[in-house]
C-alpha cells in the first residue's frame, strides 16, 4: 500500500507567496532614498565642478586684462597726437573725472610687413561697471577714425588710477604738457615726463579689492 503524505495546511502556499504590499512600499522607499542620496551627491560634485570652472574663468579674465594693460604700459612712447579737430593732445593722459588713462605705445605687431607705423594709441576707461580698452591705429585722427573697442572685464564695482612723480608723491591726474616749455605751469613742469609708476586699484564683485603697481621709464 502506498501512503501519500499530505502537506500540512498552509505549508506550500507560505513558501510560494510574494512580497506583501507593505514590504513592496518599504523597498520602494529605500530605493527612492538611495537614489535621492546618489543624486544629491552627484549634484554636489557637479555644482562644485561648475563653481570651480567659473572661478577659473574669472581668474583667467582678470589675469589677461592686467597682462594686456601691463604690456601696453611697458611700451609707452612720448608721442603726442592730434585729435579729430586738429588739436594737439598729450602723449600721456590720466584723467580722474573720466576714469581713463590714455597714451601712445610702440611695438605694434606687423606680421605681414606692411608699410605702416609701429605706434598705437590706447585708452583704458572704466564705464558702468566695465573696464574697456580702446585702440587707434591712426595717431593723428580724422573725424571718421573709429577705435577698436574691447571689453576687458565686467562686474567691476570701482576702478582708480594713481601716478607717482619723481618725489614719490601720488596724484590722480597726469598729463604730459604740449607746447612751449616756457609757458608751462609748475604742475606741467613736474609732469614733462612719464610718471615713475602707475597704480590701478579696482573692486571686483565677489573678489574684493585688487591692486597692481607698474614701474615705468622716466624718459619714455
Amino acid at each position: 500500500m502506498i501512503i501519500l503524505a499530505r502537506p500540512r495546511r498552509g505549508q506550500s502556499s507560505k513558501r510560494q507567496r510574494g512580497l506583501t504590499l507593505l514590504e513592496l512600499l518599504i523597498a520602494l522607499a529605500i530605493f527612492s532614498l538611495i537614489s535621492l542620496m546618489s543624486y544629491g551627491g552627484l549634484k554636489t560634485v557637479l555644482d562644485g565642478r561648475e563653481g570651480g570652472e567659473r572661478i577659473a574663468d574669472r581668474l583667467s579674465e582678470i589675469e589677461i586684462a592686467f597682462s594686456i594693460f601691463e604690456r601696453d604700459l611697458l611700451q609707452i612712447v612720448k608721442r603726442p597726437i592730434r585729435g579729430s579737430y586738429g588739436e594737439r593732445e598729450s602723449a600721456f593722459i590720466g584723467n580722474e573725472e573720466e576714469s581713463l588713462l590714455e597714451f601712445t605705445r610702440g611695438g605694434r605687431s606687423n606680421p605681414l610687413h606692411r608699410i605702416r607705423s609701429s605706434l598705437l594709441r590706447v585708452r583704458y576707461q572704466f564705464v558702468d561697471g566695465v573696464w574697456y580698452r580702446k585702440s587707434w591705429a591712426v595717431l593723428d585722427r580724422a573725424h571718421d577714425s573709429n577705435p577698436l573697442e574691447e571689453q576687458l572685464m565686467s562686474e567691476v564695482e570701482s576702478l582708480d588710477f594713481r601716478y607717482m612723480n619723481q618725489q614719490q608723491e601720488w596724484t590722480r591726474e597726469w598729463r604730459i604738457p604740449v607746447g612751449s616749455a616756457e609757458n608751462f605751469t609748475d604742475i606741467e613742469r613736474s609732469q614733462v615726463n612719464f610718471p615713475v609708476a602707475v597704480e590701478v586699484t579696482m573692486d571686483i564683485k565677489g573678489w574684493g579689492r585688487m591692486r597692481r603697481l607698474l614701474m615705468l621709464s622716466l624718459e619714455g
